[in-house]
């Protein structure tokens, strides 16, 4: 990095911190204001007590949360920069195992956070692609690289989540602030960056360039293109691990999001979408992992992935499902697992009724009804009635 780049890089930053200061209370108040219309035009009792909590809340704290997401995001900014030696941090992970142990209230604040992430991001697209050259450039980087980006999207949302736990508020206050302030961040923000790239296009700052990489399961790397992000299918997300990160559910979520906003009922139907497409997305890691399990035969395995769609279709229903290791559903899927663990072989005996009474479960659940929920219960109990009569003689 040249000097005179050097100094454009410590300018912009230092113009960040001191637009935060400006926005930050801005869209405290906008926040405030949205929290008011929301309120006046509820139209049940208890979402307008919500509303009212969330905006008196807030208005004995809107210095604190200022304060602290000032604080946050600098001390954010610093631990970002390459130069420091702690590297660049990536989004957390969320792996199956953890998931499994977490409360509900963690469960919508993990859906919550990459729900204002996703929005953020969506809002900043052109901008921040724009900023992200431009800031990369300033530290003589030729090829663009998004986590160079101290400004980064995920990093003020990350900001303002550490900002806002840190108040001793109930749960569900802040998922409303969330909720209520994310178009308004993501405008706050699309202004800020856009000031930013002025700035340094002033101070002769050459962009870095994009080039698009493919994963290996993918196409081949191409020529540079425009810098926009690729949807990602869920294969391809969980194609070399089995971890479901924050980042892959906001390219997962952004179609979702993007037909809620045509909703009059957006943050509801938002909120609905962001539970029922985690909990799909969980059933479909759940579902991968059974299929790699070498230890199951493999009619055994292809049955399993039958049920995909009965759990699929529950878990638009009941999100909490993967989750609640006594529901009948999770009870019915371990049951099969285990059971067929005993058998190495096709021709071992007592496969065939257990293979046949798998595909009698399998026919039940595929079958079009509302009843699906109910359904499991019997089949666990006619599953595990069958298991004992088996084993009962030896």
């Amino acid at each position: 990095m040249d000097a005179s780049n050097t100094q454009a890089f410590d300018a912009c930053l230092r113009e960040a911190l001191a637009q935060t200061r400006e926005w930050v209370p801005r869209w405290l108040g906008k926040l405030h204001s949205s929290l008011k219309d929301r309120e006046l035009s509820a139209g049940q009792l208890s979402e307008k007590q919500g509303m009212v909590q969330a905006r008196t809340t807030l208005e004995s704290h809107r210095d604190l949360i200022a304060t602290r997401f000032l604080a946050a995001f600098a001390e954010a900014m610093e631990n970002a920069l390459p130069h420091t030696g702690s590297g660049s941090r990536r989004s957390p992970t969320v792996s199956f195992d953890e998931l499994e142990l977490m409360g509900d209230d963690q469960v919508q604040e993990t859906v919550e956070l990459a729900r204002v992430q996703q929005v953020v991001k969506m809002a900043v697209d052109e901008e921040l692609v724009t900023l992200t050259s431009r800031l990369n450039g300033a530290q003589g980087l030729t090829v663009v690289n998004p986590d160079a980006n101290p400004l980064r999207a995920e990093m003020v949302v990350a900001a303002l989540m550490t900002a806002l736990k840190g108040l001793h508020v109930p749960a569900a206050v802040r998922t409303r602030w969330l909720q209520v302030g994310a178009i308004a961040l993501g405008d706050e923000l699309r202004h800020m960056y856009a000031h930013l790239s002025q700035q340094l296009d002033r101070a002769g700052v050459k962009p870095a360039g994009y080039v698009v990489t493919q994963t290996v399961t993918s196409r081949q790397a191409t020529a540079p293109s425009a810098p926009k992000e690729e949807a990602v299918s869920v294969q391809e997300v969980l194609v070399n691990d089995n971890l479901l990160t924050l980042d892959h559910l906001h390219q997962l979520l952004v179609g979702n999001l993007d037909l809620n906003a045509k909703s009059d009922n957006s943050t509801a139907v938002s909120d609905n979408v962001m539970g029922r497409t985690l909990a799909s997305e969980v059933v479909t890691l759940m579902l991968k992992r059974i299929a790699a399990d070498e230890r199951l035969l493999e009619p055994v395995r292809n049955m399993l992935q039958d049920m995909k769609p009965a759990l699929l279709q529950l878990a638009r229903a009941e999100p909490r499902f993967f989750a609640d290791k006594q529901n009948p559903a999770r009870r019915l899927l371990d049951a099969i697992t285990e059971r067929s663990l005993a058998f190495t072989n096709e021709l071992d005996p007592g496969y065939g009724p257990f293979s046949n009474q798998v595909r009698g479960i399998v026919r039940t659940l595929l079958k079009p009804g509302d009843d699906l929920a109910d359904r499991f219960p019997g089949l666990l109990a006619e599953l595990n009635r069958s298991q004992a009569a088996a084993v009962a003689p030896a």
